[in-house]
């Protein structure tokens, strides 16, 4: 099983075992059409565009688009910090779940204040 955020190590050992992986990129406020082709196992969408030099504590939520029914809720997630990400994992077996979510990210910093980013992903399985 894998958890649905990870680390960058994480994604360079399932490549290494073999496991076909496309990374997608998505800023702050992207909002688009994703295709999961049959060809992969693994897409992992990169939630970048955070300073994450100063962080402290990194929190991440999915819900169904538009509703507060969340999906997934992890107050302490993993994060790249050099790479400023947020790496979300999907796999072939997510097609059984609503295909259209909003990812948050919560960005905690020594000074206790907050930055928000929000994405929305709009998964279409082949």
């Amino acid at each position: 099983m894998i958890p649905p955020v990870v680390t960058r190590a994480r994604v360079d050992h399932l490549r290494a075992k073999g496991l076909r992986v496309r990374e997608d990129a998505f800023a702050p406020g992207d909002s688009r059409e994703v295709l999961f082709p049959s060809s992969l196992d693994l897409l992992v969408f990169r939630l970048e565009g955070l300073d994450l030099s100063g962080a402290t504590k990194v929190g991440f939520e999915m819900r169904v688009h538009g509703t507060t029914h969340v999906l997934v809720s992890l107050p302490d997630a993993p994060f790249e910090r050099a790479e400023g990400a947020v790496l979300l994992v999907c796999q072939q077996h997510y097609a059984a779940l609503p295909p259209h979510v909003d990812a948050e990210i919560r960005v905690r910093v020594a000074d206790g204040s907050e930055r928000v980013a929000k994405y929305t992903i709009d998964h279409r399985f082949a």
